[in-house]
């Protein structure tokens, strides 16, 4: 079975982090790896009535949502070759998917215009989901999710924040996205402990880790917004 088939895709999901980091300025919006199509979609029915371009390598996740795009692409962004410029060029949970994610983000400097904002999110590698799987647990790929048996690259608060600036942008907010809402307060309300106890679903195996830390822990994905050096 060819790799891509053994992950699974939800047709109506959308990346609502990533959407509505997407500046009410911005005219023109180019969705890398767009999967199902829900930022089309979504923008579209949101009001949006600007340029929407998708690059999606397999035709078929696309095709349902392909109405609310202006063009298609099915390539890698490796092989896009169009010259046009972008306000905003989405990257929702596809960094972790590519060989070489640090020149893809190089390459697309670009597309953007000027005073443009880049949007990208990625899993956290130290959410339990993960850590706890692999490090202390059976260390099973998942059809979805953090441990997305397509991922290859993986990435926490610090090393996207350092994969966006090395590829020459300034870096303009990072925001985090929980998982549930347990999580988000479990983050951000005081906490009296020395250490946080993280716990697998999926395996039954716990870790401790410094309590002071406990917010990169719990964080699911982070969304990190960038626009070019002048």
């Amino acid at each position: 079975m060819d790799l891509q088939n053994k992950t699974t895709y939800n047709p109506a999901y959308a990346p609502m982090s990533v959407i509505n980091a997407i500046p009410d300025s911005a005219k023109s919006v180019l969705d890398v790896g767009a999967g199902p199509g829900g930022v089309g979609r979504v923008l579209r029915e949101k009001g949006f009535s600007g340029r929407i371009v998708a690059i999606e390598p397999v035709a078929e996740r696309i095709a349902s949502n392909l109405i609310y795009y202006d063009e298609s692409y099915n390539c890698f962004i490796e092989n896009f070759k169009n010259i046009e410029v972008f306000d905003a060029i989405l990257l929702a949970d596809v960094l972790e998917h590519m060989q070489d994610p640090w020149a893809a983000l190089i390459q697309l400097k670009k597309l953007l215009s000027e005073g443009g904002s880049l949007i990208v999110q990625v899993p956290n590698v130290m959410h339990p989901d993960f850590i706890v799987n692999f490090l202390c647990g059976a260390a099973q790929y998942q059809p979805a999710g953090i441990c997305d048996i397509t991922h290859i690259r993986w990435f926490n608060r610090l090393s996207i924040l350092k994969a966006v600036k090395d590829a020459g942008y300034e870096v303009n907010g990072i925001s985090r996205v929980f998982k549930t809402n347990s999580d988000r307060d479990m983050a951000t309300k005081p906490c009296n402990s020395k250490h946080l106890r993280l716990k697998n679903g999926q395996t039954n195996r716990e870790i401790l880790v410094p309590a002071e830390d406990r917010a990169d822990y719990l964080t699911f994905q982070y969304v990190v917004q960038a626009s070019l050096i002048n």
